[in-house]
């Protein structure tokens, strides 16, 4: 989409709000690049912020071009790698990610398969850190993107053992339907955690590409709740389902008494509600 090169379009939204300065628009859309489940393009963008077309396109190349923000070649905007990492080394979540890295490096170069790190944030599965191969085919998502936890493996794997207001947002974010469907949707997932939590991992089969196998581990915490959930993605053959499970449920379990082991020492919490400020 080409950026407007002359005035704002009148079809938008006024451009003039009161205590609305260049810089809180500015951060208004690094905010919602940053936090959507969804990409957006530019005017993806100025319609969620309430905010002129051309405004927006200004901003946006100024913030690409500052290194803040990327764009793809189908024009979807993502938060650049440079501002993520910053923001994952200043919190918690670099200190997990840098502890899982030998884990999920070793992981990886065993089964040569997509293999991610995520985290639940906000009823999403946040993936921060990505390991694969170069064919981006089986590839389910990517560093610093999210999906809606109920529709990924690592998803379901870390809510089966979370705390239940953690399962209740995420089965009641972004949802509009009755009470009634909402809570036999959550009596149906409640029993789907149970499943879970037995077996000890979760699995999807075609839920973001057809033909790809979701396997996810949880990790746990001292109290056994999740704090984020080890996750691989291929093609789906119940040979490689069986082949991949040992080591993905070994190298979750390393990572978990790691973590444990550093909880002695620090305060980690790794999945955040609404509550939390998100």
């Amino acid at each position: 989409m080409t950026a407007h090169a002359g005035g704002d379009d009148t079809s938008s939204p006024p451009d003039v709000q009161p205590g609305d300065s260049l810089l809180a628009r500015a951060v208004r859309i690094v905010e919602t690049v940053a936090s959507g489940s969804a990409s957006f393009t530019a005017s993806d963008v100025a319609r969620k912020c309430g905010l002129p077309r051309a405004t927006t396109h200004r901003i946006i190349n100024e913030l690409i071009a500052l290194g803040l923000l990327d764009r793809d070649e189908s024009r979807q905007l993502r938060m650049s790698s440079a501002t993520w990492e910053q923001a994952a080394l200043s919190s918690s979540v670099g200190n997990l990610i840098e502890a899982a890295a030998p884990i999920t490096t070793s992981l990886h170069m065993a089964i040569q398969e997509h293999t991610y790190l995520c985290v639940v944030s906000g009823g999403d599965a946040l993936c921060i850190d990505h390991r694969g191969p170069a064919d981006p085919s089986t590839q389910v998502i990517a560093r610093a993107h999210r999906r809606p936890a109920l529709s990924s493996a690592a998803g379901l794997a870390m809510l089966a053992f979370s705390p239940a207001v953690v399962q209740d947002e995420a089965l009641v974010t972004g949802r509009s339907d009755s009470p009634a469907r909402i809570s036999s949707d959550m009596a149906v997932y409640r029993r789907n955690f149970a499943d879970i939590r037995r077996a000890g991992y979760a699995v999807l089969t075609d839920s973001s590409k057809k033909g790809i196998t979701e396997l996810a581990v949880p990790i746990h915490s001292r109290s056994s709740s999740s704090m984020a959930a080890l996750s691989i993605s291929f093609p789906t053959d119940s040979d490689l389902y069986r082949r991949y499970l040992p080591p993905l449920v070994s190298a979750a379990s390393d990572l978990s008494q790691i973590l444990k082991r550093s909880e002695s020492r620090h305060t980690l919490t790794f999945y955040r509600h609404s509550g939390d400020g998100r």
